[in-house]
């Protein structure tokens, strides 16, 4: 039996993504040492300190192994041929194992003198003669982030000290992390999947080329079109879920497509299939493409205690679903690393543009102003958050409180978003449609726009 309430927390020990690439891109422009430790057996370095007891029962199979070996067990054994056992370490599968190997982590983590972000508590920073030091968190992979490499050896021997198993690799320029190959170069992180990419293409061999994920009807749903088999639904269920992860670490011009392909795999159709085939055959054309994180120059100039500044570009696609609810896109760059993007159905249906936009934006700002705080938590000096819109009417609106509101819900977000901007949080600036990076994540684009704002979000040009 495993008591809830003694662990209310059971979310995996990893970090946020976006802080993930914010480091990244941070680690790069300053040419700091990265490190990557993997710690082998991870959650068996945690004890059960859970009161209530963990009681595991051991398969037949199991037992004659485990009997053969050490015959004085063979007295526990159950008439059936199984033998149930209790468990002394945070087993692989228990719900409160996670919780346990993050407690045991930090803990060690915090003997050497690291201190928890408050905004994320897996990243976490310390000091050592004045030099940053940083470690991000992935469960069992952490990322190490030093300015030397004598601060990079520290960190890892003190790893090492405590857990028995502690692989590690340290001052290389390209190296795997989280499925990815990054690459260092030129005060930039480059990020690929190649690997990733093959493995998803050999599951639906074949595949015709297409310049764009998506087409206009993206959002189209067919009612009678023919549902897939249960074969063919588990494969589109697997497809749909690694485009997912690949689309939000390398790919982010894909998100569009994605974002509505996630949900249809309950039931999907022919008319589904045929958009994963789209996305697919885009994959397949620009396979070996990959994502750069470059900052570029900070606002006031090029040292560790300037000023950096969050830029978020977020936009509403009214009435784009079937259901008469928009879709928002988000792009969310420091400097010049695109380090977050969204594209997300809107909960509600807004009755105009205006509407659409200003859910949008209530919804996603507070990106914004999360990643600023958690960049002024690690020590660094920080600008206000610019927002850009397009939409003039709903910056008035969300700025100056100007406007009928139609229901107290839009007015609560209205106003929401108003006090951020009265307060000094944010600002919310107006950029022309062409320039507005959030519309590739809010609806399908083709032509040279797609081009054009795909290369800037992922920060490098690829001619088609």
């Amino acid at each position: 039996q495993q008591d809830a309430t003694l662990f209310p927390d059971k979310s995996s020990p990893t970090a946020k993504l976006d802080h993930i690439m914010v480091c990244l891109s941070l680690a790069a422009k300053f040419g700091m040492v990265f490190s990557v430790a993997d710690i082998t057996g991870a959650y068996l370095e945690a004890d059960w300190t859970n009161p209530v007891k963990q009681l595991v029962w051991l398969e037949k199979s199991v037992v004659d192994i485990l009997v053969e070996k050490y015959p004085d067990y063979k007295k526990f054994v159950e008439p059936d041929g199984r033998m149930l056992t209790q468990a002394m370490k945070a087993l692989y599968g228990c719900l409160e194992s996670s919780r346990l190997w993050y407690d045991l982590l930090i803990s060690v983590l915090v003997e050497m003198g690291f201190v928890k972000s408050d905004i994320d508590p897996c990243v976490m920073v310390a000091h050592r003669d004045g030099r940053r030091i940083l470690v991000v968190i992935y469960v069992d992979d952490l990322l190490v982030l030093t300015f030397n490499a004598k601060d990079a050896e520290w960190a890892i021997n003190g790893l090492k000290g405590r857990f028995k198993r502690v692989k590690s690799r340290t001052g290389e320029k390209s190296f795997d992390y989280l499925g990815m190959r990054v690459t260092i170069n030129n005060g930039s992180a480059i990020l690929n999947m190649d690997g990733y990419e093959d493995s998803m293409l050999e599951l639906m061999p074949g595949l015709k080329d297409y310049k764009y994920p998506a087409d206009e009807r993206v959002f189209e749903v067919h009612p009678d079109s023919v549902v897939l088999s249960r074969r063919e639904s588990k494969v589109f269920h697997t497809i749909v879920a690694k485009l997912l992860y690949y689309s939000m670490r390398v790919k982010p011009e894909i998100q569009v497509a994605v974002s509505f392909l996630t949900t249809r795999v309950l039931a999907p159709t022919r008319d589904d299939l045929l958009k994963l085939i789209h996305v697919l055959g885009y994959v397949k054309r620009t396979k070996g493409r990959g994502r750069v994180l470059c900052i570029g120059d900070l606002c006031d100039g090029d040292r560790m205690n300037e000023k950096l500044r969050v830029y978020a570009h977020i936009d509403a696609a009214f009435g784009s679903h079937f259901d008469g609810k928009s879709h928002t896109g988000v792009v969310v760059r420091l400097g010049n690393a695109t380090v977050l993007s969204r594209s997300v159905k809107q909960k509600i249906v807004t009755r105009d543009s205006t509407e659409a936009e200003i859910v949008g934006c209530s919804d996603f700002i507070v990106e914004a102003i999360s990643l600023t705080e958690f960049l002024h938590g690690l020590g660094f000096a920080m600008s206000r958050p610019v927002i850009y819109q397009d939409n003039e009417s709903a910056i008035l609106m969300m700025s100056k409180g100007n406007g009928k509101d139609r229901t107290r819900h839009l007015r609560v977000r209205k106003h929401w978003v108003k006090e951020k901007v009265d307060g000094n949080e944010v600002m919310i600036r107006y950029l022309k449609t062409d320039c507005m990076l959030g519309d590739l994540m809010s609806k399908a684009k083709v032509g040279k726009q797609f081009v054009f704002m795909r290369n800037v979000i992922n920060g490098v040009v690829y001619e088609d």
